[in-house]
């Protein structure tokens, strides 16, 4: 077990309380400030209740340690003199024994850090856990993906470990990633008898099969030649914003399962003008804004997207557009679990999106994929 006296390695606490709290001292560089005491950081200079929060940190309060860092974290990218002390507090949260403040702290001296120590990183993240199992998820996710950007430091068996604990400890998202990564090892979901799924997955650059969640499909003909695509999207990719959807064509045989396009929208805010042959979306901004685009598609393809001007909802021009989205006679969406078209290709149950209800849809399986 990783004691309390590692992280002391990192950053060394004074024990004089009454130095860091009240005396004006020099600044100190900031690598010196990177494994700085306490006591060696420059007096506080923030708002009184976050410097109230430092003095109560070096006096041995590990919550307001971890609330005297958040300070600095919320308020945006630190400057320079701010990143080490922000660091400085949540290790010393974490010495104290503040679960949240380690995996901070573990977060700041790797993925985060301009130089990043993945020895340190990781001894803050497994501390983090052994202190409050709630925040082992976090742990599990970086010896899964790696504890720095060039993911150095992974280990597959410690991030199932870690997940197990995180969901024993009631992690839900924690539980889903240890029978996502149980999939993984046995090799994947088997979608042989449903490729045209496996090369959504791929084109849509989804997370993995094993992953969970649901496939969306509706069928639309947007070339005109009377054979309808097939829009697929996976919930894995979801957002406010919308989703990718992948479109195959029965009438490009020669493309992967008739791989036609891939396109980003939200199925409640779209629409195909055929008369045009153009198809237009909105794509929701932040701050009450959108934007409305449209482009043209063609036997070869949809084309490069024209980006109308950012619009403010509420606006008599923004209903007039949105209505025109929604008010057409679009076709229905259905929804299957991933798992269960895994399991059962044929016989999985579609239902409707917005009823949930039972909906009667052709089996993927029937979707021609030659190549």
């Amino acid at each position: 077990m990783l004691g309390a006296v590692d992280i002391r390695a990192a950053v060394i606490v004074a024990a004089a309380t009454a130095a860091f709290a009240c005396t004006a001292s020099k600044p100190a560089s900031s690598s010196a400030q990177q494994r700085a005491p306490l006591a060696e950081l420059s007096p506080c200079s923030a708002d009184a209740e976050t410097c109230t929060k430092e003095a109560q940190c070096a006096a041995g309060n590990a919550e307001s340690c971890f609330l005297a860092g958040s300070h600095y974290y919320t308020k945006g990218a630190p400057s320079a003199a701010d990143a080490p002390r922000m660091l400085a507090f949540y290790v010393r949260g974490c010495d104290l024994g503040h679960g949240r403040a380690c995996q901070t702290a573990s977060l700041l001296s790797g993925e985060r850090a301009a130089v990043p120590d993945v020895a340190r990183a990781r001894a803050l993240g497994v501390r983090g856990c052994e202190l409050d199992a709630r925040t082992c998820g976090e742990a599990a996710l970086r010896f899964e993906l790696g504890w720095d950007r060039q993911a150095n430091g992974r280990d597959s068996a410690r991030a199932r470990e870690f997940y197990v604990r995180a969901c024993t400890a009631g992690d839900e998202l924690s539980c889903g990633n240890v029978k996502r990564t149980d999939c993984e090892a046995a090799g994947g979901l088997p979608l042989t008898a449903i490729p045209v799924v496996g090369e959504m997955l791929d084109r849509t650059e989804v997370l993995s099969a094993c992953a969970g969640g649901a496939i969306l499909r509706f069928e639309l003909d947007i070339t005109g030649d009377g054979k309808p695509e097939l829009f697929l999207a996976s919930t894995q990719s979801a957002g406010n914003a919308g989703l990718t959807w992948a479109i195959f064509s029965p009438s490009r045989p020669s493309a992967a399962c008739g791989f036609f396009a891939t396109q980003f929208f939200h199925d409640l805010a779209y629409r195909f003008d055929g008369a045009t042959s153009t198809f237009q979306w909105y794509h929701r901004m932040g701050g009450g804004e959108g934007i409305f685009y449209s482009a043209p598609v063609s036997a070869a393809g949809i084309g490069e997207p024209n980006e109308g001007e950012g619009m403010e909802t509420g606006t008599p021009e923004f209903e007039k557009r949105y209505a025109e989205l929604t008010g057409w006679n679009a076709p229905p969406v259905a929804a299957a679990d991933l798992e269960e078209l895994a399991k059962n290709p044929a016989g999985a149950v579609w239902k409707h999106l917005k009823t949930n209800q039972p909906i009667n849809v052709a089996p993927l399986t029937s979707w021609r994929c030659a190549n």
